[in-house]
Order: C-alpha cells, then sequence, then structure tokens
C-alpha cells in the first residue's frame, strides 16, 4: 500500500480538533481555535467563518441538509448553514467537549461536564440529563433509536432517545472516539482459526443468579430500567457494534445489547485482557467484548474506511486495523514536522478539476516527493505530532488534522497483489481479504486471512499466500474444472454462469526468515524468488533445489510446467538474461540473450515460443523450444513489436498472443496484429489470454481499491484468427507450393473457430480444407455447423474412383464459397448433372461473383486446377477430346475462371458458343422488362431493364442443357430452374424460363402474382391469337423469327388459359384498353361483352349482338342491370322479359314491390304484384303451394289497393304524412263514420287475424328467388354462370329513407306497408255509429304499444262503451254479405288447419282470402279491386244432375222464345226476385266454392246478369267438374240489378264500372294490371 500527501492547509494556530464533511462530499469544514475553515476537496479554501466561541471544540453536519453546528470551550452550540450565517444557538453550563447528529438528522446530541443535551429538530427546548463527569465522546447508533456517551473516566452508558439507560459499562480510561456500526460492515466471508491470536476475555461481566446487594459495588451509580431486555431486542441492539479508541492504547469491539443471565440488568464491569481460560466463561452465544487490540500508541482519533479502521494519534502515526478484530495490519503513514507540506503550507499538486493535463499532476507529485525524501527524519519516539481528528472525503482520500492547526491530505493507493495459472487468477482485496477465481467457468471463493497479505501464487491444485513472515499454503479444489487443463471462455454471458464454487483448504504454515520478492507454485513445490536468487521448496517446508545470481537482479519469475516434480521456471534478468530453470537441476540454461532488461516473459501453450518485454518497452517472441534454433542463445527473435507493455500468449491458441499499448489492447498471430480493442481506462495491462476472452485490469476502479471487480472482461472475436490462417493456406496454395504444413494451419484454424465465430467462417475453413484436399478438417468444419448436404456429398464422393475425387472436391467447394457457375459446370462435366442444376440456381444474373475476402484467390486456384484437369484428360492414352463430350464445353468455359475481369473478356465468346448449341426461345428476345419489385402506391417504377438473352444464368442453364443426356432431363432441367428464379424473387428470368420451356400459362403467372405490368402486355402482344388455326412464317416476320409451332390441343389450351389469365389481371386493375386486347386475341364474346358493359359503351354492345345473335340474352340482361343501378325498374323488367328469363323477372318484381312498399307507392306495388302473379302463372306450376302462393298473391293485390285508400284517408283525415309515426296525428278531425273505410279496415283487420302459413304462402314459393344472385334451375349452367355477372346483388334497387323502419307487426298475416296499428285505429274513429266494430277495434289497440296520450284516449273512449248492450244493438254502417245479408264480424286470431288449406284452394280467384267468407252461410265475398267495396256478385256452380257445360250454354244464351218463335217477357225485376231467393235456399258446395243453383234456373239467368270467366288461380286436376279445356270456368250472378260491374280478363278481378272507367280514362291501362288493350 502506497500513501502520499496531495495536499495540505492551514486551519489555524491551535488543535485542529474537529472536521465534518457535507453529504455531497463537496466540503471539508476543518475548525481551529475560534475559525471554520471551508476547504474543497482539491485542497482549495472557499471562506473562512469567524465565530463567537473562544475556542471551538467539535463540529458536525447535518447528514442531508447543508447545516453545520460548532460547539465550543465557551459552553455554546451554534447552529449555522453552510455560508456560516448564524441560524440559532443554546447553551451547557459547563464546556462542551463533543457532538454529533444522529443519522437520520432528527436529533442533536451535546456532551458537556456534567450534563448531556438532546436536541429535538423544531424543538422549543433542549432535553438536558445530567452526568457525574466530563463526556469525552458521543456516538449515534445507525437506527437513530439509541446512543453512546463515554466519561473521562472510562464509564460507557447506553441510553435511548428519551435519556433511559439501559446499559453501561466501565472501560478504565477516558475514551477519545467512538463510531456505532451494524454487524454486516464487518463483511465476513471465509475465516481461519489463529491459535496465536491475543486471548479477549471478559471478567465478572454478565451475573446472572446473584442479589442486588451483592452484585452491585455501587448500586447508586447505576439506574435500573426494567425494560432494558425488551428495548434491546425490540431495536435489534445486539445485531450493531461499537467501536472505540481509548487512552490506555485499547481498541475495541463491543456488542452493546449484551445482557445478564438473570433477566435483571446489572453492571458491566471493567473490560480487560485475560487468559484463554476466562475467555471460556463469557457469553458464547452473545458476548458482550468482540474483540480487543492494543495500539502502539496513544490513539486521538479513528476514521473507518471499507472494513479496515485507520487510526492515528500521538506521534503522527497513521496504521491501519481490521476493524473487525482491531489486528495491526500496517503502518499507513507517519507525519514528518519537517515535511514541505508541513512547512510551507498550504501547498497542493492537485491540478484545477477543470484541467485534464495529467503530467502536470505527476510532475508535481515528483517533486514533491522529492522534497521530502530529502527532509525525511527519524522521529520515533521524539515526534511531537499528534492528530485530532480525521474525515474521509473519498473512497481513497483521508484528511487529518494536526495539533499545530495544519489539514493534510492524503491519498492512499492499495497495490495490486495478484497470481495467474493458467485460468485460474488470485487476487488480494483490500488488505487482508484473497479472492480466488475461476475465470473460465466464473466460479469463486474469497477467504480472510485476518493478517496484510503481501504476496501470492496460485496454481490448479494451490494456494500460497504470504503475510509477513508467515507463508500459509493451502489446497484449491474446484468443482466446476473441465478434464482440459485449460477450457475456452464462453461467448454467451449467460452460458457463464456459476456451475461451483471453489473449495480452499488450509494445508501448512510456514516461518520466512529472509526477504521475498515474488513467489511461484508448482505441482509439488513452492517456489521464493529474492533479489539474486531462487529456492524451490516442497510443500513440507523441505528444501529441493536452490539458484544464486551473484552479477545480476531477477525481475520476473514464472513455472512454465514440465515433469510433475520437475517443473521447469523461467526467469527474467536486469542483464537481459531469459533462463530456464528445472526442479532438481542447480545449473540454469540461457534461452535469451537480451542486452535490455527483462521486465515480463511468457511461453505459449505448446510451450515452443517465447515471448519477452524489455524495460524500452519493445517485445521480441523467439522460437526456441521447437527445435528449430542455433547453438548459440543469441538467436534472432521470429517478430517482434514496438511500445508494448505488458504480454500474455493464448492459453488456447499457440501462436495468439495479447499484448498491450497504451490504452489498446493487440490481438497478434505470427506477429500480425489482427485484432484491437481500446480499454475505458488510462494504461491498458493484460491478466489472461483465454480463447475469446481477454482479462484487463480496470485501473479506475482500482483507484478505490484493486480487487476481482477491477478486473473487464473484453470479448475477442475470433474472426480475425481464423481469416488469418484460412488466408495463408489460400496464398500457399495460389502459389502453388506443395510441402506447406496445411493440417497444422488448418487445424489451428478450427481451434479458434471452436471459440465462437459466425457460420460462414466454418464454411472458409471447409472450403480451404477442401481445396487443400484435407478432407477430414472439411468434414469437422461442416458438421459444426450442420451442412448436412454437403457431409453426404463427401462420403458420395469418397466411394468414387480417385480420378474423379479431386474434381468433386473442388466442384463441392466452389459451390461452397458461392462460385456457382464454376461448380455447376464441373459437377457437370464429370456427369453429374443433378447437382449441377440444384447449383445452377443460386448463379447470379450478371455472372459476377460476390466479392469474398478470397475471391481472387479462389480464382486464381479455380483457374489452375481446372486448367490442370483438362490436361489429364486430354492426355490419356486412347482418348481424344471429341470422345470427351463435356469438355469441349468446359475448355470454353474455364477461361472464366472466377475473376471479374475474365468474366467480362470471355463473356461474348461464351454467349456465341451457347446460341451454336441451343437455340433460344425467340419471343423472348424481344421482352425488356422494366419492373423487378412490386410497384407499391406513391413509389415509381424501377427501370432496371432485362435482357433475357443477356442474362448469364440463362446462358449457363444452355450449357448444362448441352450436358444432359435426354429431353426429359432438358425439360426438368428447365422447370427447377423457373420455380427457383421463383423463389428468389427474380421473376423476369422466371417468367423468360418459363417460356422458354414452353409453358406459357405459369410465365404470365409469374408476372401477374408480382404485379409486373409492363412486361406481362408485352408478352401477350407477342403471344399468337388462340382463334388463329394456322399460322405461318411471315406472319409474324416483323416482330420476331418466327418458327412455326405445331397446332396441338395441349399447346392451345395452355395458350388459352394465358390468355384468360392475363383477362382477369387486366380487368381487376382497370386497364380496360389492354384487357379488350386480351378480349379479341382470346376470342371471348362474353369478354368482350362484359368490358363494354363495364364502360357504358352500349352502342358497341348493340353491335356485339347483332353480330353475335346468340348473345342477344345476355345483353338484355345487361341493359337490365345497367337500367336499375339507374333506377329505372319497368325499363329492366322489359329487358328481362326480352331476355327470357322468368326466374330473373320474378325475382325482380319482388325487389320492387319491397322498395315501392318501403316509399309507400301502394298503387305500384299493387301493378307489380299483379306482373308477379302473372309470371307465376306463366310458369304453370302445380299442386298445392303453387295454388296457395297465386291465392296469397291475389290477396295482397286487394290489400294494396286498401292501402293506398288507407293512406289518402290519414293524409286528408288525421293530416299525418308519415304512417310510421303516429304522434303527427290529430284525432279530433275524423268524427264522422266513414263506410267506405269500414269496409277496408274490416277486411284488412279480418285478414291479419289469418294464419301466417296462409298470409305467406307466396313467400314459401319464391323462396328460391330470396337471393338475387338468380342460381338458375336451368341445365344451361354455363351460360348462367356467364351472364350472372349484370343481374347480381349488387343490382337490387336502393330503397327509400323508410327502409330502416319497421312498417308492420311481425306477428301478425297482415303485410308490411302501413302498420297494424293503423288500420285499427282507422276502424275505430270511422266506426263511431258502429258500436260492435268501435269496440273490437279499441280492444285491439288498447292492447298495443301506443304513444302515452293515444293511448289515454283510446281507453277513455272504451270505458264509456257498454259491452252489455253490443249484442241487441246492431251496426248501423258495416260489410254485409250480398247473399244472406249477414254482417261480417271481425274474426278472432286463428290458427292453421288442413281445412282451412282446403277451403283456400277451392275459392274463386276473385274471392282469395279466407276472411272474406260468410261466417254464416259459406258464401265467398267478391270485392272491387280498387275500392274495396262488395260487389253483388254470387259464385254458382251446376247441381249434381248438369255439368259445367249445360250451366255455362244456358247462362250465355241470348233468345228465349216459345214453340211460334216468339220471344217471352219475363218481367226482370220479378225474375231477380225468384232467382236471389232460389241462391238462398240453395246449398254452398263446401264453404267459399259457390252456390249449387237447380238445374232449371239455368235459363233465368241471361247473359247481362252473369260472368262466366277464368280461373287460373284454381287447380283443374282438383276441380275435373268445373274444369273445361285444363282450364276452371267460373260462373258469377249479379244479385242487384243496379249494380254496374266491371271484369279485367288478364287480371281476373272485378271492379265497380264507375272506377274503372275513371282509371282507364286517367290512364288508358287497367289500375290493377297496367294492361292498355281493354274494350269498355
Amino acid at each position: 500500500m502506497r500513501t502520499e500527501i496531495i495536499w495540505s492547509q492551514r486551519a489555524g494556530q491551535g488543535e485542529v480538533y474537529g472536521m465534518v464533511c457535507t453529504s455531497d462530499g463537496e466540503k471539508l469544514f476543518a475548525v481551529s481555535d475560534n475559525k471554520v475553515k471551508v476547504i474543497t476537496p482539491d485542497g482549495e479554501v472557499l471562506r473562512t467563518i469567524d465565530t463567537p466561541h473562544t475556542r471551538i471544540a467539535n463540529i458536525a453536519a447535518h447528514p442531508t441538509d447543508q447545516k453545520i453546528v460548532t460547539v465550543g470551550m465557551d459552553n455554546q452550540v451554534i447552529f449555522m448553514d453552510a455560508s456560516g450565517t448564524a441560524l440559532f444557538k443554546y447553551g451547557h453550563n459547563t464546556e462542551i467537549q463533543c457532538c454529533a447528529f444522529s443519522p437520520d438528522g432528527k436529533y442533536f446530541l451535546t456532551g458537556a461536564d456534567g450534563d448531556i443535551g438532546i436536541y429535538s429538530n423544531g424543538a422549543q427546548r433542549v432535553n438536558k440529563i445530567r452526568t457525574d463527569q466530563l463526556v469525552r465522546a458521543v456516538a449515534w447508533s445507525p437506527t437513530s433509536q439509541w446512543f453512546v456517551i463515554a466519561n473521562e473516566s472510562g464509564l460507557i452508558q447506553f441510553l435511548d432517545v428519551e435519556g433511559k439507560e439501559f446499559n453501561r459499562c466501565e472501560c478504565g480510561a477516558p475514551i477519545w472516539q467512538m463510531k456505532v456500526v451494524n454487524e454486516k460492515f464487518f463483511k465476513k466471508t471465509a475465516e481461519t482459526e489463529d491459535d496465536e491470536e491475543p486471548e479477549i476475555a471478559l471478567n465478572d461481566v454478565g451475573i446472572y443468579g446473584m442479589q442486588k446487594e451483592a452484585a452491585l459495588k455501587n448500586e447508586s451509580e447505576f439506574k435500573q430500567n426494567p425494560t432494558a431486555e425488551a428495548f434491546i431486542k425490540q431495536n435489534k441492539v445486539n445485531e450493531e457494534r461499537l467501536l472505540m479508541i481509548s487512552w490506555d492504547q485499547k481498541y475495541r469491539v463491543i456488542n452493546p445489547g449484551s445482557l445478564a443471565h438473570s433477566g435483571v440488568l446489572i453492571q458491566q464491569k471493567r473490560l480487560f485482557s485475560g487468559s484463554k481460560k476466562q475467555k471460556k466463561l463469557q457469553d458464547k452465544e452473545n458476548p458482550f467484548l468482540i474483540s480487543e487490540s492494543r495500539i502502539p500508541f496513544i490513539p486521538l482519533s479513528f476514521e473507518l474506511i471499507k472494513q479496515y479502521a485507520v487510526v492515528g494519534g500521538v506521534g503522527g502515526k497513521v496504521i491501519i486495523l481490521n476493524a473487525e478484530t482491531g489486528a495491526c495490519l500496517l503502518d499507513m503513514f507517519q507525519v514528518n514536522e519537517l515535511d514541505p507540506f508541513i512547512v510551507q503550507c498550504p501547498r497542493s499538486v492537485l491540478v484545477k478539476r477543470s484541467v485534464q493535463d495529467q503530467a502536470q499532476y505527476k510532475e508535481a507529485l515528483q517533486k514533491a516527493m522529492k522534497e521530502r525524501e530529502e527532509h525525511t527524519l527519524s522521529y520515533f519516539g521524539l515526534n511531537n505530532t499528534q492528530i485530532y481528528s480525521m474525515c474521509k472525503i473519498e473512497p481513497n482520500l483521508l484528511v487529518i488534522g494536526l495539533h499545530n492547526g495544519i489539514v493534510l491530505c492524503l491519498r492512499f493507493h492499495f497495490n495490486a497483489v495478484d497470481a495467474v495459472y493458467k485460468n485460474f487468477y488470485a487476487v488480494r482485496e483490500g488488505l487482508t481479504q484473497i479472492v480466488v477465481k475461476n475465470m473460465t467457468t466464473n466460479s469463486e471463493c474469497r477467504m480472510d486471512v485476518g493478517a496484510y497479505v503481501q504476496n501470492i501464487a496460485i496454481s490448479n491444485t494451490k494456494l500460497v499466500v504470504m503475510s509477513g513472515q508467515k507463508l500459509d499454503v493451502y489446497s484449491v479444489k474446484d468443482g466446476s474444472a473441465q478434464k482440459r487443463a485449460v477450457e475456452s471462455v464462453l461467448r454467451q454471458e449467460h452460458q457463464r454462469a456459476k456451475k461451483g464454487a471453489i473449495v480452499l483448504e488450509f494445508v501448512k504454515q510456514h516461518q520466512i526468515r529472509f526477504k521475498c520478492k515474488k513467489i511461484c507454485v508448482a505441482s509439488e513445490h513452492f517456489i521464493i524468488c529474492g533479489h539474486d536468487y531462487v529456492t524451490a521448496l516442497t510443500f513440507e517446508g523441505t528444501h529441493t533445489t536452490s539458484w544464486r545470481f551473484k552479477d545480476t537482479i531477477i525481475n520476473c519469475c514464472k513455472v512454465i510446467g514440465g515433469i510433475t516434480g520437475q517443473e521447469n521456471i523461467i526467469i527474467g534478468t536486469q542483464d537481459g538474461r531469459a533462463l530456464l530453470l528445472k526442479i532438481g537441476n542447480r545449473f540454469p540454461i540461457e534461452a535469451v540473450k537480451h542486452h535490455v532488461p527483462i521486465v515480463n516473459v511468457d511461453v505459449n501453450a505448446h510451450r515452443n515460443l517465447i515471448a519477452i518485454v524489455d524495460s524500452n518497452d519493445k517485445m521480441y517472441v523467439f522460437d526456441y523450444f521447437s527445435g528449430n534454433f542455433r547453438s548459440t542463445a543469441a538467436q534472432e527473435p521470429i517478430y517482434s513489436l514496438q511500445n508494448i507493455q505488458t504480454c500474455s500468449f493464448d492459453l488456447v491458441l499457440p501462436n495468439v498472443i495479447a499484448v498491450s499499448s497504451g490504452q489498446k489492447i493487440h490481438l497478434c498471430i505470427d506477429g500480425t496484429i489482427v485484432y484491437t480493442h481500446t480499454v475505458s481506462c488510462e494504461k491498458a495491462t493484460i491478466v489472461i489470454q483465454n480463447g475469446s476472452a481477454n482479462y484487463n485490469v480496470n485501473w479506475t476502479k482500482a483507484q478505490e481499491g484493486f480487487g476481482i471487480n477491477c478486473i473487464d472482461t473484453t470479448e475477442v472475436p475470433m474472426t480475425p484468427n481464423v481469416t488469418h490462417h484460412v488466408k495463408k493456406v489460400f496464398q500457399f496454395l495460389a502459389a502453388g507450393v506443395t510441402d506447406f504444413e496445411f493440417y497444422e494451419e488448418l487445424d489451428m484454424a478450427l481451434q479458434a473457430a471452436a471459440l465462437g465465430v459466425p457460420v460462414s467462417y466454418w464454411m472458409d475453413i471447409a472450403v480451404a480444407s477442401l481445396f487443400a484436399g484435407q478432407v477430414k478438417l472439411a468434414k469437422e468444419a461442416l458438421s459444426m455447423i450442420g451442412n448436412v448436404r454437403a457431409l453426404k456429398i463427401l462420403a458420395e464422393v469418397e466411394q468414387m474412383n480417385k480420378s474423379q475425387q479431386q474434381f468433386q472436391y473442388v466442384a463441392l467447394a466452389l459451390s461452397l464459397v458461392g462460385n456457382f457457375a464454376d461448380a455447376a459446370m464441373l459437377y457437370g462435366a464429370t456427369g453429374d448433372s443433378q447437382t449441377a442444376t440444384e447449383l445452377l440456381y443460386f448463379t447470379r444474373q450478371d455472372g459476377l461473383l460476390d466479392i469474398g475476402p478470397f475471391t481472387s484467390l479462389i480464382g486464381a486456384i479455380t483457374q489452375k486446377l481446372i486448367n490442370k484437369l483438362l490436361t489429364e484428360f486430354s492426355q490419356k492414352s486412347g482418348v481424344s477430346l471429341s470422345e470427351l463430350n463435356p469438355l469441349p464445353n468446359l475448355s470454353l468455359y474455364f477461361k472464366l475462371g472466377s475473376s471479374e475481369e475474365d468474366m467480362k473478356k470471355f463473356r461474348s465468346e461464351l454467349l456465341e458458343n451457347s446460341k451454336k448449341q441451343n437455340k433460344s426461345n425467340k419471343y423472348l428476345d424481344f421482352l425488356q422488362i422494366y419492373e423487378q419489385q412490386p410497384v407499391q402506391s406513391g413509389q415509381q417504377i424501377q427501370k432496371a431493364q432485362y435482357q433475357y438473352s443477356q442474362d448469364f444464368r440463362i446462358m449457363l442453364r444452355r450449357e448444362l442443357q448441352a450436358l444432359t443426356p435426354n429431353v426429359q432431363h432438358k425439360q426438368e432441367l428447365l422447370s427447377k430452374h423457373a420455380r427457383f428464379l421463383e423463389q428468389v424473387s427474380d421473376w423476369q428470368a422466371a417468367s423468360s424460363s418459363w417460356m422458354d420451356a414452353g409453358d406459357c400459362e405459369k410465365a404470365v403467372q409469374v408476372l401477374i402474382n408480382n404485379r409486373q405490368t409492363n412486361t406481362l402486355l408485352r408478352l401477350v402482344r407477342i403471344l399468337p391469337p388462340v382463334n388463329q388455326k394456322k399460322q405461318k412464317k411471315n406472319d409474324l416476320e416483323d416482330d420476331f423469327d418466327y418458327e412455326a409451332r405445331k397446332d396441338d390441343q395441349v399447346n392451345n389450351q395452355n395458350l388459352i388459359s394465358a390468355f384468360q389469365m392475363v383477362l382477369k389481371y387486366f380487368e381487376a386493375i382497370g386497364d380496360f384498353e389492354s384487357a379488350l386486347f386480351i378480349a379479341q386475341r382470346l376470342g371471348d364474346q362474353l369478354a368482350l361483352l362484359r368490358l363494354f358493359v363495364s364502360q357504358n359503351l352500349w352502342d358497341n354492345v348493340e353491335d356485339l349482338g347483332k353480330i353475335y345473335p346468340e348473345m342477344l340474352p345476355a345483353i338484355h340482361e345487361a341493359r337490365a342491370a345497367a337500367y336499375l343501378r339507374e333506377g329505372n325498374f319497368m325499363a329492366a323488367l322489359a329487358r328481362l322479359r326480352m331476355a327470357g328469363n322468368n326466374e330473373k323477372e320474378v325475382a325482380m318484381i319482388r325487389a320492387l314491390i319491397d322498395a315501392a312498399t318501403v316509399e309507400c307507392k301502394f298503387d305500384m306495388a299493387r301493378s307489380l304484384v299483379c306482373q308477379l302473379q302473372q309470371q307465376m302463372i306463366m310458369q304453370k306450376g302445380v299442386g298445392q303451394p303453387y295454388y296457395g302462393a297465386l291465392k296469397a298473391l291475389r290477396s295482397k293485390i286487394l290489400i294494396m289497393s286498401a292501402y293506398v285508400h288507407l293512406m289518402q284517408h290519414l293524409y286528408v283525415t288525421f293530416g299525418s304524412p308519415d304512417p310510421a309515426n303516429m304522434r303527427l296525428m290529430d284525432l279530433d278531425k275524423a268524427q264522422q263514420a266513414n263506410p267506405f273505410i269500414i269496409s277496408i279496415c274490416t277486411f284488412l283487420c279480418n285478414y291479419s287475424m289469418l294464419p301466417q302459413e296462409i298470409a305467406k304462402l307466396d313467400e314459401v314459393y319464391l323462396q328460391k328467388f330470396e337471393s338475387m344472385e338468380f342460381q338458375d334451375q336451368t341445365s344451361n349452367k354455363l351460360q348462367v354462370q356467364e351472364t350472372n355477372q349484370f343481374v347480381n346483388s349488387n343490382s337490387k334497387p336502393q330503397l327509400g329513407s323508410l327502409s330502416q323502419l319497421d312498417l308492420g307487426n311481425s306477428q301478425r298475416s297482415l303485410p308490411p306497408g302501413i302498420p297494424e296499428a293503423l288500420v285499427w285505429l282507422a276502424l275505430s274513429q270511422a266506426s263511431k255509429v258502429s258500436p260492435k266494430l268501435n269496440y273490437v277495434s279499441m280492444q285491439h289497440l288498447l292492447q298495443m304499444r301506443l304513444p302515452q296520450s293515444l293511448y289515454t284516449q283510446i281507453r277513455k273512449n272504451f270505458m264509456k262503451a257498454k259491452p252489455a248492450g253490443l249484442r241487441t244493438k246492431p251496426d248501423e254502417i258495416c260489410d254485409r254479405c250480398p247473399r244472406c245479408n249477414q254482417q261480417l264480424d271481425i274474426i278472432q286470431q286463428q290458427v292453421l288447419t288442413q281445412r282451412d288449406m282446403d277451403i283456400l284452394l277451392s275459392l274463386p280467384m276473385c274471392s282469395p282470402s279466407l276472411s272474406d267468407i260468410c261466417k254464416k252461410c259459406g258464401t265467398p265475398i267478391v270485392r272491387s279491386a280498387i275500392s274495396l267495396q262488395i260487389l253483388p256478385l254470387i259464385p254458382i256452380e251446376p247441381s249434381e244432375d248438369s255439368s259445367i257445360m249445360e250451366l255455362i250454354e244456358k247462362v250465355s244464351s241470348v233468345r228465349i222464345a216459345d214453340a211460334h218463335g216468339q220471344v217471352i217477357r219475363v218481367d226482370d225485376g220479378l225474375m231477380l226476385q225468384n232467382l236471389q231467393q232460389v241462391l238462398r235456399e240453395a246449398p254452398v258446395v263446401e264453404d267459399g266454392r259457390g252456390v249449387v243453383l237447380p238445374r232449371e234456373f239455368y235459363d233465368q239467368i241471361g247473359p247481362t246478369r252473369a260472368f262466366i270467366v277464368n280461373d287460373s288461380a284454381a287447380d283443374p286436376v282438383k276441380f275435373k267438374e268445373l274444369a273445361v279445356d285444363g282450364v276452371v270456368k267460373r260462373v258469377y250472378v249479379i244479385t242487384d240489378e243496379n249494380a254496374d260491374v266491371h271484369f279485367c280478363q288478364k287480371c281476373e278481378f272485378f271492379f265497380q264500372s264507375d272506377e274503372f272507367e275513371e282509371a282507364f280514362v286517367m290512364t288508358g291501362k287497367c289500375p290493377v294490371c297496367q294492361n292498355e288493350d281493354l274494350m269498355m
């Protein structure tokens, strides 16, 4: 350890009793006389603070705030800030000697003569506690829960913050200073037993079981505290230690938590040293006195640095103690009164922090040390210097205060004491601790020897430690050590986790009575190296061999191995020699003769090289042990380096040495620096070089103390090492050297690679091994990277004859290095076309190689080998070049070699030869491809032009094609090459290769998938049209040299598929012109139509229909789709009719019905429903579902008519344009009865009560048309598939804004359009004079969700009604049966039965609903299709003795004459009355069919009173008795002579004549079916 003064400063003329440093370490406060000096750590005085004290006795600083407190002989305590401004003060009655802040800053303690003061922050008074004598020292516990005071007689008292005493003892001498620390401060590690250590014992301490009178010598001296034990346990006082120095020259460590056995705390008596026997009497579990030691002077102050106690006192000596045991480790410093730093104070060698010139500091330090040496005197026993105070400001800076007012700053350095043996490293930490670590496995062990460690030596089995005159031997056992002597360092830190721990066991201790400069350890000896001698002793202490050198000085020494027990030692001397010593042989061998002192020497792992570093910082490496040395010792070095401070051979790699130069660490191989690393500290010092890890000293960390944490690990890449060896092999191969030791060089490369290199470097080793013929090493390298394919090829090559092996080895090496062109041709020349094809995949387009570190060397080697092989083949007897088919190609190709210059030179020659042997696909010579990457939005198209005819890969492939044995192999070659080019995203060449293979479909697929639009367009422009049956050479002569192709079906289908893919692509990207061109070349009529339609070119569409009449249906459908998008629905319907697609027309009509319903266009919806009915009739369906659906449609026609009038009524009567919003309706307006609305609402209400299955028979039947995708059921599926693209789901009419509203009740049968609640509301308002209808309508309304105001009003009206009177009082206005005049009541909710279905199917077409059947007589009701008024019509049927034909003939007869031919005039009124009576009395066929009229009454019905109509909604199979020529006939009789009724033959509905005439006059059409061909 080295200590130096770096600055001095004068604090005053008197003693420096106290010094303290702020918590941030930026300011030091030193007191002398009545002044406080504020000093920086650099020694600069910031200010001087004058205090009102007469003399300052001590000073304290707040642990967190910038606040200081001074106490003095004038009894005053003054608080001030860092600037010296006084804050407040208080006083004692006597002088104050000591003070201290609690660690948490809450309390401040002062010790005076006769009392102590405890001040709490913010308190109004100071808590003072009386003491018997002058308090000399005080100290706080780290927890701030208690403190300790010591008086001048040696009494130590332990008190809590309230002043209650819980323990005490007597020391017997004044205590000058105390500190309290936690027991963890000592950092216990490994301990060793020392029998000769002074015995420490307690005398009568902690006595239990005694009476107080006998136990206490002076009871008044001790204050009992019954809660002491609880306080000690609660605050863990026994975990803390009191350190103190006393006037009797003792250093003691005390456990303040030790109590007596009886549970009653009694006085701890004086502490002193006793015999070993007395030591056993103390409390072993919790001893009071931990340790005690003697100090060689009277101590006055001490400071704790790490786990050491630095003590100073009388005589100016500073020593270092073990803080736990008190053992004196070494003398740190001796203050000299004549020291220049004292005489010439103030003085400093520190440079300002802003100045970075460290040379200035070194110069000043050397000058100061020289002056100190000149004035050094021995003052042992005569030195009057006294050290009163100490303060640590940095980990290695200590400030001491002297008796003469001088403040000295000492800097101390822990010297590096370490030892290295291969991967084992031992180092001293602090002064007494030793750390042994295996740098490879990261396992370590720590040991505290308890004495100052001066020297260390280590081997893999032994550790030798020298401390003073003792030399201890320990055995080393590393559980994590491998079988190999030296292990490589793993690159990943997580793999370097600790695998185990090193165990040290004490073996022997020796006393050394002579000076030792360095020690070493062998397997059975330890070697002591002195100034001019070397001695080897066994571990038992037996002397073996000694060497003494009278004419030189030994500078370094190292054990370099050898036979067990006879190891070799190499030493470096001051006269420049490196000597070899062998244990057991007294005669040294001079290995190196150098004329400059040798300061460092090392031997490599193979022990054949010696490296020395001389005092001129030069390193020389000599080859001595390999046998290649001269007989004289003055051989020349094999290489040397300048400006080298330290060196170390690699533990694994024999030719690698690490050297340090300034801040840099170089890695050298054979004298060549291959890697350099710069360290962060001022200088680099190498400890170990082990494979991929370099261990060096971080001197920046070492400033705080040298230890294992000062060793930095630097990852050293092994790639430069591998590159060095591989390059050396290639250089010798390129030079044609054959006697070089290729195996050894490549083996060293493998060793370096095994420490961790990327895969490419393993590949370089494998390639070099194959070129050099070292197949075994090549296999090892390939195995390390897992290249199974290459290993498999090597195994196959080894089975070949020797003439082909070298050929194959070179080819494999070229393929591994990326020279695929050369490798492919070499494999092809040997007949291995499969491997040649695979290598072809990796060849570059331009034919150039990826330049690597060995490209030029490999090119030179390849040219020589190929040339050599060709020569050997041509010189074989009986074999000519013409017989070796591959050789002409190879003879041309070998000129290319591997260099870029040769590639450019012979490229044209290769191209010409390729054209002669293979005819290229002439289509592709004209493909100028501009895109390579898919073009993203916002990016520009790349203009990297591609020429198929200039692609080197294609040329090389054609060369290989010439080597293929048959056409099949050739086609496989083309296909594989094209697929690979796709995988590597080289789409130009991939497409060209597919075309070269004759597969144009895959060629365009590649371009389409990667959006190569321009290329794709150019390609299809040169392809022939599909419909061109025969082609001649002159057809395409202008574009390219055409080669006539065979017109086979396979090629034509391939071309069609290609055109279709291209057409789909151009349509998708919206390129109309290109798509139109492709469609024309393809001859696709539907594609042309699709394109014209997409561009709204309807003139072209019509022209297309004229050219291709078979396309007219598709054209009409396309036009219909366009009309739909425009909203012209009726025109769309017309086009669909022209197309003849009834299914699509039906679906279109249904969609239009929904749209019209949503927008409340019920008259339009009625017409559309009628058209839907006509379409169904045209389909001529059969069975119950069909006729049930017709009935449901006809009912909806009537409902739509009802909706038309109801909407008008809502607007006129209620004033609401919106049927969905009942809040807008004014019910007060509708006060009068309305028979018209009653009739409409009665029909609608009764219909809503029908079963839903009946109301939705049409929807069930038309389910196949619900989807607008129009899945056709016809057999012409292909045509439908082509035409579906025009009328589809996107063509569905857009509904209006009301499409989101719920316009119907989904739980009732009434179709959507007007909410059911409005129907009941209209009925209730219109039936004021019809109590029954009014009551029923209100009853239903109250069951629905209505606005609150509306609900309240209806509820009030409902309560006013009298249900009892409804049975007797008839309705004045209501619907009545035309046959029996019975009122048509509102029916109840019905459930579907089979009878209901049978009745529905039997109803006439003019009475389509079950709700319109009289419940009394069963007669079906006939309503006007416009107003829904009940018409006086009764359907009749023939009796059983007659037929429908007879009934029709009789009814349609216009003459009634007697036998003389005279017409009989009958009173029409009388006849009508008789007929009505007959109709009332005649039976009804089932329910709803009609009245059975007796035969004799046929003549009473004339043509003016009857309607004979066709019933297309009735099943002729079921009604055979009513069918005529497959059509059911219905006969209706008018029962009211004043009634005027009209019938429409097309829609088959009855009307009131005036309503029909009005509609016909206004529109010229039937209001229902829109038929224009009418006759009134």
